[in-house]
Parts: C-alpha cells; structure tokens; sequence
C-alpha cells in the first residue's frame, strides 16, 4: 500500500510505472464496501474508478518484484479536473447489489488485440475482497485467476466468461449490466449454472436467490451465443404460483410426471418442502402462519429446476 502524499491530485494515468508492477491500482471504497479499481490507460473503471487518486488517499499497487514506484508533482492537478474520454475498448460492467443496502461490487470485462487469456499486469486487476462481511463479492475468471477488472482476446464471432459470486448474507440478490459503448447488436445472456438458466441482460437485470457463501461457478456470461432454452422454457411457461385463501397455489399446466417443491424465505429459510408431488394435481401450501413478504417456490421436475417469486 502506498499513499498520494501530495495536497493535489495524482492522475494516474501519466505515473511512470516501473517494470514488475502492475498497472492497476484499488482503494477503499466506503459508499459501497468494497475496493475500487482502475487500469491504467483503459479511462474506465469499476466502483467509481477512474485514474484519478485523491491527496492524501492510500491506495494499493502489486509488485512481482523490488522496487519503488514515485509519484512526481509533474503527475499532479491542483483541482479534481482529471477528464477522461470515454472508453473506446467496449468494456461490460456487471453490478451486483441487494435490496434495502449500499453495499455492491463490480467487475469489468473489455477487449483488446494483444490481451492473451491469462492475468496480464498491464492489463488486468486482481480481486481484491471486500473488508465487509456484509458485502457481495463479483469477479470474472480467467485461467483460474479472479480479476475484477479482465482484458480478453477480440473474438470473431462468440465467447463465453466465467462471472465469480461471494457473499456472506442469505438473500436476494440482482445482478445488471453497464454496456456502454459495447455494439449494440451483440447478444449478453447470464447463465445462471445452479438454476440451468440463461437471461438476458439487455431487457432487465438477473434477481437470484444465494445461499450464502462462495459460488465460483455459479455464473457463465455468453456474448453472442444462443441461449439453452426449450425444456427448461416450457417448463418455467407451464408453472404458476399465485395466493389465494391463506394458501400458496402451485399449478403445473401440462407436465407430467413427479416434482420436489421447496418454498423459502428471502433468507434462505425452509419453511416447506414435499418430494414426489403429482404434477397431475394442484398443490395447495398452508401460509396462514407466515409473516408478509416474499417467498421463494423452488421446484424440481423433469430434469430442469426452477424459481418463482411470491409476495404474501
């Protein structure tokens, strides 16, 4: 860690960076309970980034090597006047946040010709994690190390990214997406691995429930690829869920075979579960006893598993 020591502003864009470190730098940020980033060059970055360092603000740099890296009054502004362009590398910004809170986190995907699937210092930030233990954690992976900012190959026709998930709280959480100057005719689907679900992120941002804890996995984002939809759609068409009479209503239209239902809390709590539900019949769930709020009906049947929302 080292620290803007002067009273002006560094613009970290003209910092002379030695060999051996890293052209990102992170600071904390307490709006939102998690690091900052911003990748020297790219004029674009995460939870409020950008290239400018505040005086007297600390911020962290990492080094594969010994060395000292100065700040000189030649990079410095008296006044926050440090502008940038705009980013012309067509970066995607995921955000994840939860209702009812500030804390939030970011991760950046953006392409370029010369980046290789790989951390590259030049080019990428590491994750840092939160210092909150109430905070969620977003990251893209690549070649098994998470970034919260990635340079990837300009690809021809399709790519995919894995998208990373921590958080300690059990609740519901939303996922959007910041495109930018992304073109405007490429395809953004989240898949969604645990639930076998694909969404589109260019009409409404993902709501999903988390169990608390790490799901490196969980996430695949697909750019121009076609969504994995048929059964999994009929499926999700053919239930519904409504209240009526102190009771939580669960049709299946016209699926057949056996379900497991699962009906939790927004915390995660399981206030109802059955195996072996007919999908001939309609399934009625006692709620008279439950407080007012929104619930979630988990149901698994015919290979596919799938979430509706309820409010009491």
């Amino acid at each position: 860690m080292i620290a803007n020591s002067f009273t002006a502003y560094v613009n970290w864009d003209q910092v002379n960076i030695p060999a051996g470190v890293d052209t990102a730098i992170h600071w904390w940020n307490p709006s939102i309970g998690n690091f900052s980033a911003y990748v020297q060059g790219t004029e674009i970055g995460i939870n409020g980034g950008g290239p400018t360092v505040s005086p007297m603000q600390p911020f962290f740099v990492r080094s594969a090597v010994n060395t000292q890296l100065t700040l000189t009054p030649n990079e410095t502004s008296f006044g926050n006047n440090i502008h940038t362009k705009g980013s012309s590398l067509q970066p995607i910004i995921l955000k994840v946040y939860s209702e009812g809170t500030h804390l939030s986190d970011e991760t950046m995907i953006y392409w370029t010709t010369d980046a290789k699937k790989k951390f590259e210092g030049s080019k990428d930030a590491w994750k840092m994690w939160s210092q909150n233990s109430e905070a969620p954690n977003l990251f893209s992976i690549t070649d098994g190390v998470y970034h919260s900012i990635s340079a990837l190959p300009t690809f021809t026709n399709s790519t995919n990214v894995p998208i990373g998930f921590r958080a300690n709280p059990i609740k519901e959480y939303h996922i959007e997406a910041s495109l930018g100057q992304v073109d405007p005719t490429w395809e953004l689907y989240l898949e969604d691995k645990e639930l076998g679900k694909w969404h589109n992120l260019r009409t409404e941002e993902y709501t999903f429930l988390h169990a608390g804890g790490a799901a490196d996995d969980r996430f695949l984002l697909h750019i121009n690829e076609s969504p994995q939809i048929g059964i999994e759609e009929e499926t999700e068409e053919n239930l519904t869920v409504f209240v009526q009479n102190n009771e939580l209503m669960l049709n299946f239209g016209l699926l057949e075979g056996t379900a497991e239902v699962c009906v939790l809390s927004i915390t995660g709590q399981i206030l109802y579960e059955k195996n072996a539900v007919d999908a001939n019949t309609q399934l009625r769930i006692p709620s008279l006893s439950w407080a007012n709020g929104i619930y979630i009906v988990d149901v698994y049947i015919q290979g596919q598993r799938v979430s509706k929302k309820v409010v009491l």
